[in-house]
């Protein structure tokens, strides 16, 4: 009996090779849904005369497991490396792009500097911009420029 409800059990081990323990696809009827054995208990309810154990009730407890990228889209949460994306319209310059970004006019040098843009008022509609996080580090001099 103990071999059977150690084979439960021991999904809330932590895996060497993911430093997790295993996701599990749980199904019960219509509902199935991936989550990680956050706890269970074991009683032991019914013995045979020399003490083994013929009956157990485990109680187990799932934790929903979440892809983290999933998750962070579905509440639009934004890591420390997120960078957005601008597409440049008609008559727009680096510091009105900075305006709409970031509120601020005068924060154009980061979106320059991470383009590789050398004429921030002469850009080309349709161009793809990335527009980094603030605050910005200068990748070759490492000044905080925002």
């Amino acid at each position: 009996m103990r071999e059977l409800t150690r084979k439960v059990t021991d999904l809330m081990n932590v895996q060497p090779s993911t430093h997790a323990p295993p996701v599990i696809l749980f199904t019960w009827g219509s509902l199935t849904f991936l989550c990680v054995l956050a706890r269970a208990t074991q009683r032991f309810l019914m013995f045979q005369p020399d003490g083994t154990p013929v009956r157990a009730r485990l109680q187990v407890t799932f934790n929903e497991f979440r892809n983290v990228e999933l998750e962070a889209k579905e509440v639009k949460r934004e890591t420390a490396d997120y960078t957005k994306r601008y597409v440049v319209g008609q008559g727009e310059t680096v510091a009105s792009i900075a305006a709409k970004t970031y509120d601020d006019p005068r924060l154009w040098r980061p979106i320059a500097i991470r383009n590789g843009i050398d004429d921030p008022r002469d850009l080309p509609v349709g161009l793809e911009l990335a527009i980094p996080p603030l605050p910005f580090r200068d990748p070759e001099t490492g000044e905080v420029l925002a």
